[in-house]
């Protein structure tokens, strides 16, 4: 079965594609009602500094509280585009429900 190709987030297995300006999305444990996205301020070799967005999975994203800093770890996705309205797309969102329902059975 032939399966498109998500162009607008990548699965991170290393850190070095995640830049300041990136959309990342976030595993947060004990946390299971995603998605969680945050806007990379900054990158340390450790962390990340983020500000948080607010919105969901077929609404609007917009900045919500200030920056705060994340372990890398915590990154679980990078590169998500927002459409032109400030949401995400619907292969993308479809790809983070998957991706977050296989984490909390985990």
């Amino acid at each position: 079965m032939y399966r498109r190709q998500i162009a607008d987030l990548m699965v991170v297995d290393n850190f070095e594609g995640v830049l300041a300006g990136s959309i990342i999305a976030v595993n947060l444990v004990g946390n299971y009602r995603p998605p969680h996205l945050a806007k990379v301020k900054q990158v340390t070799d450790i962390s990340f500094i983020v500000q948080w967005l607010k919105g969901g999975y077929k609404s609007k994203w917009v900045p919500w509280h200030g920056w705060t800093q994340i372990p890398k770890e915590s990154a679980i996705y990078f590169d998500i585009e927002l459409d032109e309205n400030g949401k995400i797309k619907k292969e993308a969102a479809q790809y983070l429900r998957r991706s977050y329902k296989e984490l909390a059975e985990q």
